[in-house]
């Protein structure tokens, strides 16, 4: 293995490496947070968005209804499209601002740790989507196939 080599692995500047990583990335938190969404508004397993909105009651939060939609809405639609990697750059908001929301009205007041009931897991959501968010889905994605038909289609029209 040649220097080159060994720098680009721990660099990690193999296109394919880093477009596989990020759709793993995807696939699993964009799936996990939009089953967190669908057990919110009942889609799957869990009482629904009538025990969310009883949830969100007992923590006084403002027009409960709304906000469970919202809350729910924005993980399962926005965890979709994170998973597909559609629209990234945009898509990692909603969840963002969930898991934010989630922080300051349930988590903050239990500290870190999630064992206790902490922000650590909703922060380190967060964490991941602003992250895709910045590096975009790769290659392996609905913007991949977006950006490339864009591109053909562009060749030759441009100065």
């Amino acid at each position: 293995m040649t220097l080159r080599r060994i720098g680009r692995l721990l660099t990690g500047r193999y296109p394919l490496a880093v477009d596989l990583g990020l759709l793993l990335l995807r696939l699993f938190i964009g799936c996990g947070i939009a089953a967190h969404g669908a057990q919110k508004l009942g889609l799957i397993g869990g009482g629904g968005i009538s025990q969310f909105v009883g949830f969100l009651e007992s923590l006084h939060v403002p027009h409960p209804l709304l906000m469970a939609y919202l809350a729910a809405g924005s993980e399962f639609l926005g965890g979709l499209a994170l998973a597909a990697g559609f629209l990234t750059r945009l898509s990692w908001i909603p969840p963002t601002i969930a898991m934010a929301v989630a922080i300051i009205t349930v988590h903050l007041h239990h500290g870190y740790f999630a064992q206790g009931g902490g922000f650590e897991y909703p922060l380190n959501l967060a964490a991941v989507f602003v992250g895709l968010g910045i590096i975009g889905a790769g290659r392996f994605s609905c913007d991949g196939l977006l950006g490339r038909w864009l591109e053909r289609g562009s060749a030759g029209t441009e100065p």
